[in-house]
């Protein structure tokens, strides 16, 4: 069985989840730019006109973060569903997602960080979409399996994946 991740924003002194990390860079964006949050246009205007380097770095993770094909059934209905990592994507993703919380940290004053869950109980008949990136998934069907789950440090699994990376290196 499969183990897929979504990453979250979540409120740190409540421990809920305030939506993914998409969300939490465009939250980062108004803040910066003094746009309110849903003015797309005014953001997009506001992100060609500024030459603060933090735009700059954000748009680059967008980027990068963003650069997997967006499945037609989480558009039609985002509200409803929730995308979630496959395991190879989500390790690839980790450096820039951890680098971001930080900056989501920094931007927030400690309100706000990314975490992440990982699910391996989903079935063939849960998934309403699946690529070699992510896949797609009722969010009540989600909520309902994460129920309970702790959040998990973005940092401490990369930290696990770098000790993993140094113990392989030593063998050599």
């Amino acid at each position: 069985m499969e183990s897929y991740y979504r990453v979250e924003s979540v409120d740190v002194e409540t421990g809920e989840c305030r939506g993914g990390y998409i969300c939490a860079i465009e939250l980062i964006l108004s803040i910066i730019l003094g746009v309110a949050p849903g003015q797309q246009e005014a953001l997009e205007k506001a992100m060609e006109e500024s030459d603060d380097e933090r735009v700059g770095t954000l748009e680059l993770m967008i980027g990068c973060l963003t650069d997997i094909p967006v499945p037609e059934v989480y558009k039609a209905d985002k509200a409803n569903h929730v995308c979630l990592y496959t395991e190879g994507e989500f390790n690839e993703e980790l450096d820039l997602l951890v680098d971001l919380s930080y900056m989501i940290e920094d931007i927030s004053h400690g309100k706000y960080r990314l975490h992440y869950k990982y699910v391996d109980l989903f079935t063939e008949e849960d998934i309403k979409y699946e690529d070699e990136f992510q896949i797609v998934v009722d969010r009540a069907r989600y909520e309902e399996l994460t129920q309970g789950m702790p959040y998990l440090d973005l940092d401490f699994r990369l930290s696990l994946m770098e000790s993993d990376c140094e113990d392989d290196f030593d063998e050599f």
